[in-house]
């Protein structure tokens, strides 16, 4: 899929290499803030098998 024209993406932040870097350093802050728990569900880690990976960043 090509990229979509800035002009009409309906995200208002330029989606460029500084954003990203921006949305990376604030996930790093959360995950901090989280105590490196990114997991907060009551699930039993050794019991997944697979997990969704919806919504997760710059990814």
């Amino acid at each position: 899929m090509a990229p979509e024209k800035h002009e009409e993406s309906p995200y208002w932040l330029t989606p460029d290499d500084e954003e990203r870097a921006r949305l990376n350093s604030q996930h790093q802050v959360l995950v901090q803030i989280a105590d490196n728990k990114i997991l907060h569900a009551p699930v039993d880690p050794s019991t997944l098998i697979r997990i969704a990976d919806v919504g997760t960043g710059t990814g």
